[in-house]
């Protein structure tokens, strides 16, 4: 059985970067269908985002099987979230001491 991926991006409205990176996010998530893809304003989505404390952007939060693997900010551009996902199934889950990892596996459960 192929290892469940998901891909969360962090982000907020009034951020440019995040706005110049999302058409390079939806053409990531068309080129790989069996991934799960999802795209939250951290400050619009709060009540489901909860405190998660986002230090640059674009944010991102992988999970496989439902726990996070990678967890932080990524340059901007489709290659270098395309090489995370690539990576993603081989990828260690992060230690609880480095992030709140219960925070994490919420937000990687929420539809």
């Amino acid at each position: 059985m192929e290892p469940t991926v998901r891909v969360v991006c962090l982000c907020a409205s009034w951020c440019g970067v995040c706005r110049d990176f999302v058409s390079q996010y939806q053409e990531t998530m068309r080129a790989t269908p069996g991934v799960v893809f999802d795209w939250y304003d951290i400050e619009d989505d709060v009540e489901r985002l909860g405190d998660v404390d986002v230090e640059s952007f674009p944010c991102i939060l992988i999970g496989v099987q439902g726990e996070p693997v990678f967890f932080g900010p990524i340059t901007p551009n489709r290659g270098s979230l395309e090489l995370l996902i690539q990576r993603a199934p081989n990828m260690a889950p992060l230690p609880q001491s480095q992030v709140d990892r219960d925070r994490l596996e919420t937000i990687l459960r929420i539809k």
